[in-house]
């Protein structure tokens, strides 16, 4: 049974039994960017909807926030502290992030009585929890296309719940593996901009492999070189900072950077690639039009404009032509500042336990 009621094209509300308030959610989950679920409870037994996140593909952004039914703050009696055990229990065993490929984040809030099941396209506040057995029952909610309000929503809403919560792991894990990890897309990401600035798609599947240089239109943004080399001064911080709060220490008390100072060499104020990123055709083409205009007959601008284009193009060329090597130490300097984060990363999962709060019993 379903009954709705439409505010405008973008909400409307919805009396659902027998079948879930936010099905229309559901059905957005594998062409969305993130899903956000606040509930009160899952499923302890019934997999119905905890099975979907074993199908969400590697790297896609997930956060489960929820309460654990059952879980006191103190409990009188050994009857109650059994079952909140067994409780407890289920629930990190089936919200146990490293059983999906999803990049899943589990948090517990066990102040929270709200709902929200939403993605990047569509929102659902309501009722009805992330469990099977709310389809059962009468269940009432909101459904929101609003693109701008799901960002809202997310930034606001479920933020809010973010900070009140305990998180999965323990929050010193929580806050090395967030910050190393949001450091290494942000490597991955300038990499790939790095990348393309220089070569031309080949085809292959591997891209790197036979990919052509592009010395006639490369072009390298001085904003991509900026971001590299204050990357390079993030991460020093970073693990200055958790050298001062003697976090981990035998991974990072005597880590090596050497690569960001080798980073900076390449992409440094006055290196070459630097001096490269500065070079901006439309900017000479102008330059060398009005500089033919000025000495020229005024009736040729369409030959002048073409010359311009032409002769940028060579000096571009030459530019390129002569910044080739650079271009692939650049290459490979940021690819082993990638494999340096990946190693990081890899020697901080090693620490992950289950926060000791989260089982009181």
């Amino acid at each position: 049974m379903r009954r709705e009621i439409k505010i405008n094209d973008d909400v409307k509300l919805v009396m659902t039994k027998n079948e879930f308030g936010y099905l229309e959610v559901l059905e957005t989950l594998d062409d969305t960017n993130f899903i956000r679920i606040v509930t009160y409870n899952i499923s302890k037994e019934s997999d119905d909807l905890i099975n979907k996140l074993e199908t969400f593909p590697e790297g896609k952004d997930v956060i489960i926030i929820t309460n654990i039914p059952g879980r006191f703050k103190r409990y009188t009696s050994s009857y109650a502290r059994a079952r909140a055990q067994d409780t407890i229990d289920k629930y990190i065993e089936r919200l146990n992030p490293e059983k999906y490929d999803a990049n899943l984040k589990t948090f517990f809030n066990f102040g929270n009585h709200s709902k929200i099941i939403m993605t990047d396209k569509m929102a659902y506040i309501g009722s009805a929890n992330f469990s099977d057995e709310s389809k059962n029952n009468n269940e009432c909610g909101i459904l929101i296309t609003d693109v701008s309000v799901i960002n809202n929503i997310n930034e606001v809403f479920v933020q809010m719940q973010i900070d009140e919560s305990v998180s999965y792991y323990s929050s010193e894990y929580m806050k090395v593996f967030v910050m190393i990890s949001n450091m290494l897309t942000q490597a991955k990401v300038y990499y790939e901009d790095y990348y393309w600035s220089f070569f031309a798609d080949s085809g292959h599947q591997h891209h790197g492999r036979s990919d052509e240089y592009r010395k006639f239109d490369a072009e390298l943004s001085p904003i991509t070189v900026e971001n590299i080399e204050k990357l390079t001064y993030m991460i020093e911080n970073s693990i200055e900072e958790l050298n001062n709060d003697e976090i981990y220490p035998d991974i990072f008390k005597n880590i090596d950077l050497d690569i960001c100072k080798e980073i900076r060499h390449w992409f440094g104020i006055d290196s070459e690639l630097e001096q490269f990123s500065r070079f901006n055709s439309d900017n000479k083409i102008q330059e060398l039009f009005k500089e033919y205009l000025e000495e020229g007959d005024p009736e040729l601008l369409d030959e002048y404009a073409q010359t311009a284009v032409d002769n940028t193009g060579a000096i571009n060329m030459d530019l390129a032509d002569a910044i080739y090597e650079t271009a692939l130490a650049g290459k490979d300097k940021l690819n082993k500042l990638c494999e340096f984060l990946v190693d990081l990363l890899k020697k901080v999962e090693e620490k992950r336990e289950v926060n000791k709060v989260v089982d009181n019993t």
